[in-house]
């Protein structure tokens, strides 16, 4: 195939549609947890590995890595940090606070406890408040009404990295983000290995639960060295076999060594970026009709608790997997054509007319929802 660089020019690629299945993993993910309330103790991927990851915890790391990649060449392709930000907080926060006002004003009260002690301590202001900061803040004592959206706000807070790295010029001496990258893996095989907790502190507000970020970052970082060494990346059928077979190994023939949180951000970049650059048939036409996979990340998890609600007794994880993946759809299809796409036109509008020129086509592969 040759190298990342060449094969990463253009649009001709499957991110779209990997991104689809990944949001749709995370459905399937879900599914047994919220119906069977055992935890994840029978999701066949958490059995498979020996209880070293879920397929949402798989699936936000392939967010993390895709967008790792893809928002470090925005970076190199804006025309500066608030061409850059503005980019980001377009695609990022019209979908989110649509979906946190779909929770806070129809899923919670239906979900709650006590639907009229919810409406007597709900605050639409505090909602809108905390959804710009991308959280929910809901009033307590309810159920966790949407458990997918922490990561919207790692997602996020990984953009002002790459922005900061940028600026500070980090990002033009690529070996000081490897450095930052192999940190983050150290930290994570730390916790892993050695059960070390990241403090935190009385900003935790702001960078969010400390705990998390080696394992974010690590993703993330992974498909940013990734970007920036594309062109020595070679992308071989023989080496995508071996990272394949490493992942088997480690990851569901041998978890007791634990290895799987360790290889997702290494060799799973490298099979992701992999499969991502293959062409294969029409996949790079996937999303000719629309970008769903934000919203199917963001409906997901309030439907399927309402379904459970409405239909436990009758529903098996198949039938709960496949009714809300249908119904979540028609919600992205929704969010899609009434929010995000005109959103979009709209910072395409305003760059055509600063410009002079027409706007080109939007790169929407720039945006990874993250789940798990």
């Amino acid at each position: 195939m040759g190298r990342l660089e060449t094969a990463s020019l253009g649009r001709a690629n499957n991110i779209d549609f990997l991104r689809f299945s990944l949001a749709s993993l995370v459905i399937f993910s879900h599914s047994y947890p919220l119906l069977l309330r055992t935890s994840n103790r029978q999701e066949p991927f958490w059995v498979a590995t020996g209880g070293q990851k879920t397929g949402g915890e798989l699936a936000v790391e392939a967010f993390f890595i895709l967008s790792g990649f893809l928002i470090t060449r925005s970076w190199s392709s804006s025309r500066g940090a608030g061409d850059y930000l503005l980019r980001r907080g377009l695609r990022i926060y019209p979908g989110f606070l649509a979906a946190i006002l779909f929770c806070g004003f129809l899923a919670a009260p239906r979900l709650a406890d006590d639907p009229a002690r919810y409406w007597r301590e709900f605050s639409p202001v505090r909602l809108i408040a905390s959804g710009l900061n991308l959280e929910m803040a809901l009033p307590p004592g309810g159920v966790t009404v949407n458990g997918s959206l922490w990561s919207i706000r790692y997602e996020f807070l990984c953009y002002l990295t790459v922005a900061a790295f940028g600026l500070l010029g980090i990002l033009g001496r690529r070996r000081l983000v490897v450095a930052a990258w192999l940190v983050c893996l150290g930290v994570h095989a730390g916790q892993i290995f050695l059960g070390w907790k990241v403090p935190g502190s009385r900003l935790s507000w702001l960078y969010s639960y400390p705990d998390f970020w080696p394992r974010v970052m690590s993703a993330f970082l992974g498909g940013a060295v990734a970007y920036l060494y594309r062109d020595r990346i070679e992308l071989s059928r023989r080496w995508a076999l071996a990272a394949v077979a490493a992942l088997l190994i480690f990851g569901v023939a041998a978890p007791s060594w634990k290895l799987l949180p360790l290889l997702t951000p290494t060799l799973g970049a490298y099979l992701l970026l992999y499969a991502a650059y293959t062409p294969v048939g029409r996949l790079p036409d996937f999303a000719r009709h629309g970008d769903f996979s934000y919203g199917l990340y963001l409906y997901a998890f309030p439907i399927q608790q309402l379904l459970v609600r409405a239909l436990g007794p009758t529903l098996n994880v198949a039938t709960l997997y496949l009714l809300a993946w249908g119904i979540t759809l028609a919600f992205a299809v929704a969010s899609w054509r009434l929010v995000e796409r005109p959103f979009m036109r709209l910072k395409r509008s305003s760059r055509a007319a600063s410009t002079g020129l027409e706007a080109p086509p939007a790169v929407f592969g720039e945006l990874v929802p993250e789940a798990g």
